[in-house]
């Protein structure tokens, strides 16, 4: 495998080629994402997914990276949607009314998610 583009092993050239190209490069993928957003689909999530997701937080059993990726990704349901805009708008580190907070929303979820097997 090659070396990495900015090394302590690759000559001066080769480094400040790789600043200017990573100077270049940064803010042109940045672009690009911010003009494609708005042409994003929203994630399809079922309610049990958002229950496994606030259940997660909350108990500290969710992966490292889960809780960003739930509070980042707009759902197509709104219904979980106003979940998850709520859920996202709770302050970290969590506090006690917060930690009610989700755990009021971990009820709609379930609640939700019981309802839609019925």
């Amino acid at each position: 495998m090659g070396r990495a583009l900015i090394d302590p092993e690759n000559s001066f050239w080769r480094n400040a080629a790789g600043v200017v190209a990573a100077a270049i490069l940064i803010p042109i993928a940045m672009v690009v994402k911010l003009i494609s957003m708005p042409f994003e689909k929203p994630a399809k999530r079922t309610a049990e997914e958002v229950a496994q997701y606030l259940r997660g937080f909350l108990y500290e059993s969710g992966g490292e990276w889960d809780w960003d990726d739930f509070t980042s990704v707009p759902l197509a349901d709104p219904s979980l949607e106003s979940i998850r805009q709520r859920a996202a708008s709770v302050e970290l580190p969590i506090t006690e009314q917060g930690r009610r907070t989700l755990v009021a929303l971990l009820g709609e979820a379930e609640a939700a998610s019981a309802s839609r097997r019925a």
